[in-house]
């Protein structure tokens, strides 16, 4: 399908600017940024459009959901380290049967909205720093744990009684 940049662009800045409820705009400019895509074999304006949402629940991470389900796109860091979408193998491919499924109903947007768990990232970041730091020590990520714990201990609400 021939897309106008110009009008896609158009389009992206104003999803950008938008506040209220957009999603079905946002859904119709994501099938726009795909067939530019395809068309062009050129994923700028889907990358555009994707880093300047929000990241608010059912938006960027539904948004990115819906593009690696119905693309040949991964969004990884270019040459230059900054993340873009980028064709897996060179190949721009875009599932048609997406144009009706829009990123907002998909099943999977809502797995997606699981709690952060901040104490597995930090030790995650932990293992990762001491597998790479000779100068941090188990005496060093201990006591960082344990303040994390109590922090941890003192944001989550208690128990509702019976």
């Amino acid at each position: 399908m021939k897309v106008d940049l110009n009008v896609l662009d158009k389009m992206i800045k104003s999803i950008h600017k938008t506040d209220g409820s957009f999603k079905v705009k946002l859904h119709e400019c994501l099938v726009m940024c795909m067939d530019a895509m395809v068309e062009h074999k050129d994923a700028s304006r889907l990358t555009n459009l994707v880093n300047g949402l929000s990241n608010a629940v059912n938006k960027r991470r539904g948004v990115m959901l819906w593009i690696s389900d119905y693309s040949s796109l991964e969004y990884r860091k270019d040459k230059a380290g900054v993340h873009k979408f980028l064709g897996k193998a060179k190949e721009y491919t875009f599932i048609e049967a997406a144009r009706d499924i829009p990123f907002y109903e998909m099943a999977k947007v809502d797995l997606a909205n699981v709690p952060y768990d901040l104490v597995k990232a930090f030790l995650a970041l932990v293992k990762k720093a001491e597998s790479k730091k000779d100068d941090i020590t188990d005496g060093v990520a201990t006591i960082l744990l344990s303040k994390l714990e109590a922090l941890e201990k003192e944001l989550t609400p208690a128990p509702k009684a019976a």
